[in-house]
């Protein structure tokens, strides 16, 4: 079954990326998982081999995992495919959402607010969130009357790992009126300089309340002076807004804006060598690109002094929610269950497989045609295995009650 075969995925990629050996602590060292195929399984399953090299000492041993070659990714060294927490959560991220038109929206603070942002982390990043929601929330109301709802998720780096704090969200193109019901504005225009004219003035009016209200940890010596910054601050261009063109389902979106709320900021196929104390990985380089849709792919090498505090000023503060919702987003319940939901192609592709197959669906109920919710995931140690808990879908959880 297809879903048995995504969780023997997850279990064998868990394992790759849980026992490879340790850096060593001096030296270089190198280690990455292969396929044996010239050894194949009676069952036609390739084993799968570890090799590590330290000061240029190799050493080979089996990993005790036979896998099926076909979806064996040579680059990366694991299986093909998105793990199921990414996965899992990109889907229930796409059934909060309602049937319209949503677009991608990027908002960018200046960088001369990086040095209060790494004072003052858990504050600035809080407003940033909020007033980039808020922007979008009212301009919408402004513009077309509409409530529309935002699904916000926090980035702090760019592609060489500098900190770069930014805000991608999903905007639903289109909302409820005061009538209740779902309008999708007829003209997609957007004034940009309006969005970011009001996106600099919401972070600043909360900016000058956190002043006031003695909670900004700051070196300025009064209040004029910190309102000479907050000038110097409206006085700069590069309070950034972009806005994608409407899209009917954002599924590459949701993949996109979800994978980097489920991993670190650098992948580990990156990093290309660790020769001495210096540490190389690739990344793209879009500022001198001359098509930013296709940039060009270079290589940054940093001393590890300098390397592991870049990434680890990414890692979010204990309990900081880097995934937010906003408007009709924030609380479900206070719209029909029919706004909601998957689209009648999404249904009937999931009756068809369960007609086809000779096993039932466990995500897919039946009785009302719905995906189920997720509920948990219970794991046992020694033999690794894995349960999945699925609650019944929403409605009969509502009726229930």
């Amino acid at each position: 079954m297809p879903i048995l075969q995504s969780y023997e995925k997850y279990r064998i990629n868990h394992y790759l990326l849980n026992n490879c050996p340790p850096l060593a602590s001096c030296g270089f060292y190198r280690g990455f998982f292969y396929l044996k195929r010239n050894a194949p399984k009676k069952n036609g399953l390739i084993p799968v081999m570890c090799r590590i090299t330290v000061n240029g000492k190799v050493s080979q041993f089996s990993s005790k995992l036979d896998v099926e070659e076909s979806i064996w990714n040579v680059e990366t060294g694991r299986l093909s495919g998105r793990s199921l927490v990414a996965q899992e959560g990109n889907r229930r991220m796409k059934e909060k959402m309602l049937r319209v038109p949503h677009r991608h929206v990027v908002m960018t603070l200046p960088h001369i607010l990086l040095d209060l942002v790494k004072r003052n982390r858990k504050e600035m990043l809080n407003i940033l969130m909020r007033t980039s929601a808020e922007t979008l929330k009212d301009w919408m109301m402004h513009k077309f009357g509409l409530k529309t709802g935002v699904i916000a998720v926090l980035h702090t780096y760019g592609e060489t790992k500098q900190l770069h704090v930014h805000t991608h969200m999903i905007m639903s193109w289109g909302g409820i009126d005061n009538d209740g019901k779902i309008v999708i504005p007829e003209h997609d225009y957007v004034h940009i300089p309006s969005i970011c004219k009001v996106f600099r003035y919401k972070f600043e009016h909360a900016l000058i309340e956190l002043f006031d209200a003695g909670r900004l940890e700051h070196d300025f010596r009064d209040r004029m002076e910190f309102m000479g910054f907050i000038k110097k601050v409206a006085n700069k261009k590069d309070w950034i807004v972009h806005l994608e063109p409407p899209i009917q389902m954002p599924e590459q979106v949701i993949q996109y804006v979800g994978r980097y709320s489920k991993r670190a900021c650098l992948s580990e196929y990156k990093i290309t060598a660790m020769d001495g104390e210096n540490i190389s990985f690739r990344y793209r380089d879009y500022k001198n690109s001359p098509d930013r849709r296709n940039p060009v792919e270079k290589e940054l090498t940093l001393h590890y002094r300098e390397f592991f505090p870049r990434l680890l000023q990414h890692v979010p503060l204990r309990y900081f929610r880097i995934v937010r919702y906003y408007g009709f987003y924030s609380n479900k319940g206070i719209l029909p269950e029919e706004y909601f939901g998957q689209d009648e192609s999404e249904i009937e592709e999931a009756e068809l497989q369960q007609a086809e197959s000779g096993y039932e669906n466990p995500y897919f109920c039946e009785r009302c045609g719905r995906t189920r919710v997720y509920s948990h995931t219970t794991v046992t140690g020694g033999g690794m295995t894995y349960t999945v808990i699925l609650e019944h879908c929403d409605i009969h959880r509502k009726k229930a009650a």
